[in-house]
């Protein structure tokens, strides 16, 4: 029964997510002197980035303690993760909101929900921060490969459960879509042009929900590979990279094709399909998609 409230749970908050259905707005409704009143102010363990958490949805004190504690754990796990020349922002404010809706994170803020469900992407949106996407003043400008692939990777390795994979291990889906025949060529994924229609369209369409799914599993497994296999220090290398595919040939000495064809075997050699019940236990609503899926997604058009 945890489960299915779970699995109920995650399938409303892509929905959220991908369809635009909640609007996110940090300061909708609510008075400078109100969000003053629920501010909490801290900094971090090392002194380097003040946090400001406001409580949105008048969470009780050992709820925001909770948060705090999250928080803080979080950015200690995280910041020394890999080598970066990017500018982290001093201050970051985190919006709490009740109930489901679209966790984001921008430059400085990052709204956050399912918090009294705790399958809150925390760990996902504090690398988007901590890392950067694109530069600052246009978001996603270099694909969404490196960068979706990373928070994956990291909401799995030190966050709690949550989309895209559930309990399942990511490499699993990964072994499911290849048995589907449905998986999105990753130079799709590289072209900020492919990414932008793939991951980050407002389009509302009925497909559009499965669609993001699998880009983030997908992304989430071929950088779990990459690190995995070759260090996380090459990684950095060619992390958010204005010119991915080139990078990857002279950091790996092989060219994306390459790269996802072993990464591919790797998948098939070490892992299975996993049961439909263990499918189900969390993504009955996407499984039953798939096929709806224009099957163009899945064609190499170069």
């Amino acid at each position: 029964m945890l489960k299915k409230r779970i699995f109920i749970v995650l399938m409303i908050l892509l929905l959220l997510l991908t369809t635009g259905c909640q609007k996110v707005n940090t300061r909708t409704g609510s008075s400078k002197e109100k969000e003053e009143k629920s501010l909490e102010e801290y900094m971090s363990n090392d002194e380097e980035i003040t946090f400001k958490i406001y409580n949105q949805g008048n969470f009780p004190k050992h709820k925001l303690i909770q948060i705090k504690e999250e928080v803080l754990m979080s950015y200690d796990q995280l910041k020394n993760l890999m080598t970066t020349h990017y500018e982290r922002p001093e201050n970051i404010n985190i919006y709490l909101f009740p109930g489901t809706g679209r966790s984001m994170a921008t430059r400085n803020d990052i709204s956050l929900y399912d918090l009294d469900t705790s399958t809150h992407s925390l760990v996902h949106e504090m690398t988007h921060i901590l890392y950067g996407m694109g530069d600052t003043k246009s978001p996603y400008q270099y694909g969404a490969l490196t960068q979706e692939g990373l928070a994956v990777y990291t909401q799995n390795e030190f966050g709690n459960i949550t989309s895209p994979n559930g309990d399942l291990n990511v490499h699993e889906l990964i072994k499911y879509f290849f048995e589907v025949e449905k998986l999105i060529p990753l130079y799709k994924l590289v072209n900020p042009e492919e990414a932008k229609l793939i991951v980050y369209s407002s389009t509302r369409s009925e497909d559009e929900p499965t669609r993001i799914w699998m880009a983030y599993a997908q992304a989430g497994s071929f950088v779990t590979y990459l690190i995995d296999e070759y260090g996380i220090e090459k990684f950095s290398e060619i992390y958010d990279h204005p010119d991915l595919e080139s990078q990857i040939k002279k950091i790996y000495n092989m060219d994306l094709d390459e790269l996802e064809k072993r990464w591919l075997d790797y998948v098939n050699i070490n892992f299975n399909v996993p049961s439909s019940a263990r499918l189900n236990n969390y993504l009955e609503y996407f499984v039953n998609r798939i096929d709806n899926i224009d099957g163009g997604l899945f064609k190499d058009n170069r």
